[in-house]
């Protein structure tokens, strides 16, 4: 009987389910081992559509979202306590409930822009679509499992194919910087800048550039995110990276300075208060100020004391 005629005996896609339920325990017991290979002290997220916030390495509990008052935004040169001191003309009864920010949850907002990412891809792709998502999908589960140099396998038809595609060109250049390969990493990143205008993964393209030691690229890329202050989270990135690269030029002072002037202690600690008191002892620690980089160390340890090294810091230095 011919192949095409004959009836299946099992009900279809049964060993494709066992092996798609095979892939996905590999990369669950990968994903802790799916941290990028950091050739810095300080190694920024990947931040955005297709990865977890903040990167494996800085990984903690998940706690509640952070509510914001959803009046008077902070903007640069702009005094947030304006309203409050202009005498009380606006009083209680005339002022609407305080509610939670407009501002979505990191992670609502990563779920929403990789479903506008692959609505795109399909509208690019047309009537292959059906195929063409699937295999953007899988590459991002491949990607979050820790496994990039399968997922770039997947990634690279796509992006010949679609070279418009955004999102295609983003995750390319998170696979590579993931794997240490800094050249395609900035190559596949700056296309994606130039394809969405966007300033949502300089923290990544700045440590890229960082990696080749180009400074004034990583400061003008620095400059342009902190313009656009996208969120507290991607500012604080690139933050990070920029005080990275003035140690690295041997201006530690002025590392410290660009991160100490971040660094009070707010009401409700996030992830990236924690990840800029880190850095900014680091920083200190090298610089020989050993009670200094106690106390931040210990005030990431306070709060989180599994956060990537820094009880093994804080023993080095004799807490």
């Amino acid at each position: 009987m011919p192949a095409r005629d004959r009836k299946p005996n099992k009900k279809p896609g049964r060993a494709g389910d066992r092996k798609q339920a095979g892939d996905r325990g590999r990369a669950t017991e990968r994903g802790a081992a799916g941290e990028r290979r950091g050739h810095r002290d300080t190694d920024p997220p990947e931040i955005k559509r297709w990865v977890d916030y903040p990167s494996p390495k800085y990984r903690r509990r998940a706690e509640p979202a952070a509510t914001e008052p959803a009046e008077t935004p902070r903007r640069p040169g702009r005094d947030p306590l304006r309203v409050r001191r202009s005498g009380g003309t606006a009083t209680a009864p005339e002022r609407p409930a305080r509610r939670p920010a407009a501002r979505e949850h990191p992670a609502r907002r990563r779920r929403r822009q990789q479903t506008e990412a692959l609505e795109e891809l399909a509208r690019l792709a047309g009537a292959k679509r059906a195929r063409v998502v699937d295999q953007m999908s899988r590459a991002a589960d491949l990607y979050r499992g820790g496994r990039e140099r399968e997922a770039l396998r997947l990634l690279r038809p796509l992006a010949s194919a679609y070279p418009t595609a955004a999102g295609v060109h983003e995750l390319v250049g998170l696979c590579h910087y993931r794997i240490g390969q800094f050249p395609a990493a900035r190559a596949s990143l700056e296309r994606f800048v130039a394809l969405s205008g966007t300033t949502e993964q300089h923290p990544v393209l700045m440590d890229s550039w960082r990696a080749a030691g180009k400074h004034r690229k990583v400061e003008q890329l620095w400059e342009e995110l902190a313009a656009a202050s996208p969120s507290a989270e991607l500012v604080t990135e690139g933050r990070i990276v920029m005080a990275g690269s003035l140690a690295d030029r041997g201006k530690l002072a002025e590392g410290i300075a660009l991160l100490d002037r971040r660094a009070a202690l707010p009401k409700r600690v996030q992830e990236h208060h924690l990840r800029l008191w880190y850095a900014l002892a680091d920083l200190y620690d090298r610089a020989g100020n050993a009670p200094a980089a106690r106390r931040w160390f210990g005030a990431v340890a306070k709060r989180e004391r599994g956060f990537a090294d820094v009880a093994e810091r804080l023993a080095a230095l004799g807490s």
